[in-house]
Order: structure tokens, then sequence, then C-alpha cells
């Protein structure tokens, strides 16, 4: 005996959506770790405080930018991470900022929005945890935020 013959049509539907969704989230969370682990190998040393890694387009190098007091990303000048030419990354595009023990990343009204990986939608300003990814203009960067030494 089958245990599915007995569900009705709306619940045979609601196991299917469910099952459906199930692969999509394993197959979004694999490439996230794809890109994760991308990322960390190319670096020569872990980062040891927290810190912005990314590609570089064109380039295809791999950079880790320490967040420090904060960083901002665009392709304007006075920004940390800077991408000139890059039309998708508005001038100012996201800064991230340390706010006690915390740390956030804050949309700059850019043209294109900034996204968090597993958030929908654009965001205008959120908590980072570690291992988080960040979607501007193309680009992805990944936030790492170290446990500190003996800790």
């Amino acid at each position: 005996m089958n245990p599915l013959d007995d569900l009705s049509p709306a619940e045979l539907a609601a196991l299917e959506h469910t099952a459906r969704s199930a692969k999509l989230e394993t197959q979004t969370l694999i490439a996230q770790l794809s890109v994760t682990a991308g990322l960390l190998n190319a670096l020569p040393a872990a980062p040891t405080t927290p810190s912005l890694i990314f590609r570089r387009p064109l380039t295809n190098t791999v950079e880790c930018v320490p967040v420090g007091a904060g960083v901002t990303a665009g392709r304007g000048e006075g920004c940390e991470i800077r991408f000139e030419g890059r039309q998708e990354v508005s001038r100012r595009h996201f800064a991230v900022r340390p706010v006690d023990d915390l740390f956030f990343v804050e949309d700059l009204a850019s043209s294109n929005g900034t996204t968090v990986e597993g958030v929908a939608g654009r965001i205008s300003r959120r908590e980072l945890r570690d291992g988080d990814l960040i979607r501007a203009g193309g680009i992805i960067f990944l936030f790492v935020r170290p446990e500190p030494a003996g800790g």
C-alpha cells in the first residue's frame, strides 16, 4: 500500500512544493558554499580580522580588505574598495561599518541596489554574520569575521 494514495490533491501539491523548494534551497546552498570556498582558497592566508573578500572584475584577482572602522565600496574617489569604470557600481554603492560588537552593511542609495544572500530583495541596512555574501554591481563580496585568538 502506498501512503501517498490517502492524500488529497491539495496535500500532494503541498508535498511536491516542499520537495521542489528543498531541492532549490540545497542547490542555492551548494552555490553559496562554492563561491565562499573559491574566494577563501584563493587567499594566501586566512583573514585574522573582519574583512570583505571579493574577486576583482577583469583581473580575476581575489582581494581581502579589512573592515576596520568601516569601508565604502563604489567607483568614486574616497571609496576604500574602488571599481573605476564599472558602471553597474554606483559612485558610493555600499558601506560596511562596525557598531559596538556588530557589523552592518548599508546600501548608500545605489542605482542597482545591494543584496545579501538569503534576504529577499534589496537591503537598505542589515546586520552581517560571518560568511554572508553581499552582491553589488555584479560583484560578490564575502564578509568574514574570524573568532578572536583564544576565543
